[in-house]
């Protein structure tokens, strides 16, 4: 028995379907709202480990090609919920206490903390900064946390299995070399 991994089958999958006569292996691959799919069959490639080689090859320069998006970049897509006007800024009101009737505002800035998961945020009293201030500091906050926010967003188990596979960085994903 080999010490070595089975290769990733991340964005692989069979196909075999007797009543059509579909014997293959299957590509596809989305980003950023486009989708790549490509078919390897059996009979074009000389047998099915032939056309699984070739599916990977296809899909491993397809990925370091079109890497996933970045973290800040996952964290700064519009939401449909958002009432702002920024992705991530928000403003709440809290209550002083139980018995007070009073509520206190603040503009909160949230971004994606170093685990999956994790949410870190920071609030400004509006206060104390006045309303346009305050949603201006979250602005700003949200800003440049999501400079310093690191990695690809990884939405997947056989993506990150196909990452680790591969001993890929995550700032590798979007450099390909040819192997000619």
């Amino acid at each position: 028995m080999s010490a070595r991994k089975q290769p990733s089958l991340y964005a692989i999958f069979r196909e075999d379907d007797p009543a059509t006569r579909t014997f293959a292996w299957v590509v596809s691959i989305q980003r950023r709202g486009k989708i790549w799919r490509r078919h390897f069959a059996d009979q074009s490639y000389g047998g099915k480990d032939k056309a699984l080689e070739a599916a990977r090859e296809f899909r491993d320069k397809l990925a370091a090609d079109h890497p996933p998006m970045s973290r800040a970049e996952y964290a700064d897509r519009p939401r449909k919920n958002n009432r702002s006007g920024t992705t991530g800024v928000i403003r709440r009101e809290i209550k002083s206490s139980k018995d007070d009737e009073r509520k206190r505002a603040y503009w909160t800035a949230y971004w994606p903390g170093e685990k999956p998961g994790e949410r870190s945020s920071l609030s400004f009293s509006v206060a104390k900064h006045g309303e346009e201030g305050a949603r201006r500091l979250a602005r700003r906050a949200r800003r440049r946390a999501l400079i310093e926010l690191e990695g690809s967003y990884v939405n997947s188990r056989e993506l990150r299995r196909w990452i680790e596979a591969n001993d890929r960085d995550d700032e590798d994903l979007g450099k390909h070399v040819d192997s000619n």
